[in-house]
């Protein structure tokens, strides 16, 4: 990414993240971002093929590991403050990997958010969480750890490991169902850094990605696909659309604000581009925000990728949130406007508060294993699994 456009730096911060960060090393696929990697553990920094790197708290971890507990990368990040804050220095897209449960990762990346945010950049967080099967410790570690990234981040694209048993298949091996999580957030990491690069007929710039990171209430989620041949628009949206991250084009249907790049080669058509655009529209929100860039590369010769980066919230944006200082008694709300899950208000009806519930403990169940059906934790309210708010008159 030339330095005169958006200055960004890949920062992959525990275990996780730099595995990923060197995966696209050896691919040779983060070309126009830099990349740097941070963890505690020195031995495990000195593998990787990633040449920057930082090791963290050496004095908290003596080059070691945190031991699988998030305080001590929290404070191992905290020594290092100064170092890590120095590494995005002028720099405006900070794209921090991570992975989410254990203790570097989930301990150190908030701590490393925040201080990017206060060198300047716009932090995009990219986080894994992890299967079910890690346990419910490294589920709780998760949790709370994608919470405080929340607050320091600008938006968070969030990787839950458990979608990529579909890619990998429920049968596959621990180490493969890894390996499919690590090349997919890969990919689509190379994919966002590919697009904001280019210099495209209609270009996606750092604008285009500032307003999404504004107005994504939190979460986003990213996916990309590839086809080939002469059916390859067709291929490429259905791939997507069937993207397990993309939960088979459901993330589509509710997204307020979705960013469509495609890239193709010399050959690409325009009718393909309509073809395309077409079936992305076909399952996006009808009144989605829509930025959209296409690049021509010779790298591209009879194929085409599609990228998507959408928001995947269903909290409030800050414009649709009302005025803390807001009569209890609301104006009647316009028939028009719409609640989070696509329906409408009754014209006249005052609009309704979100009852903002928190999660309980389980008191003496704290310990006990999840009951799971279908990849479902039932312990889990069905309210919070399928993402229902509740209102209050």
């Amino acid at each position: 990414m030339s330095a005169e456009r958006c200055r960004t730096l890949l920062a992959a911060v525990g275990g996780g993240g730099c595995r990923i960060l060197d995966l696209l090393e050896g691919d040779g696929a983060g070309g126009p971002c830099p990349g740097v990697a941070l963890h505690t553990d020195a031995a495990a920094l000195a593998r990787l093929r990633v040449p920057r790197r930082l090791v963290m708290g050496e004095e908290v971890c003596g080059g070691g590991s945190t031991g699988g507990d998030p305080r001590t990368g929290r404070q191992a990040a905290e020594a290092s403050a100064e170092a890590i804050r120095a590494l995005f220095a002028d720099c405006d897209l900070a794209v921090l990997l991570t992975a989410l449960g254990g203790g570097t990762g989930s301990g150190a990346a908030p701590v490393v958010a925040g201080l990017a945010r206060e060198a300047g950049a716009l932090v995009l967080g990219v986080a894994t969480l992890p299967f079910f099967f890690e346990g419910q410790q490294r589920r709780r570690h998760a949790e709370d750890a994608l919470r405080r990234l929340r607050e320091q981040a600008g938006a968070v694209v969030v990787f839950p490991n458990q979608r990529m048993l579909e890619a990998g298949g429920e049968g596959a091996p621990v180490a493969q169902s890894f390996d499919a999580v690590d090349r997919a957030v890969g990919e689509g990491i190379a994919a966002l850094a590919r697009v904001l690069a280019a210099d495209g007929i209609v270009r996606i710039d750092f604008n285009d990605l500032r307003a999404m990171v504004a107005g994504s209430g939190g979460t986003l989620a990213l996916a990309t696909a590839e086809a080939l041949g002469p059916d390859r628009a067709a291929e490429a949206v259905a791939r997507l659309l069937d993207s397990p991250l993309l939960e088979h084009g459901n993330v589509l249907a509710s997204a307020r604000a979705m960013l469509a790049a495609v890239v193709g080669g010399p050959d690409l058509t325009l009718a393909e581009l309509e073809d395309i655009m077409t079936g992305l529209g076909a399952r996006a929100h009808p009144g989605v925000r829509l930025h959209f860039g296409t690049a021509v590369l010779p790298a591209f010769e009879g194929r085409v990728a599609v990228t998507v980066l959408a928001t995947e919230s269903d909290r409030p944006t800050p414009a649709e949130e009302p005025a803390a200082d807001a009569p209890a008694a609301a104006d009647p709300a316009p028939a028009a406007a719409k609640g989070a899950r696509g329906r409408r208000r009754t014209e006249g009806r005052p609009a309704q508060g979100l009852l903002r519930l928190e999660g309980a403990g389980k008191g003496r169940f704290r310990d006990v294993d999840p009951t799971l059906h279908e990849g479902e934790d039932l312990d889990v309210p069905t309210f919070i699994r399928r993402g229902l708010r509740l209102t209050r008159p």
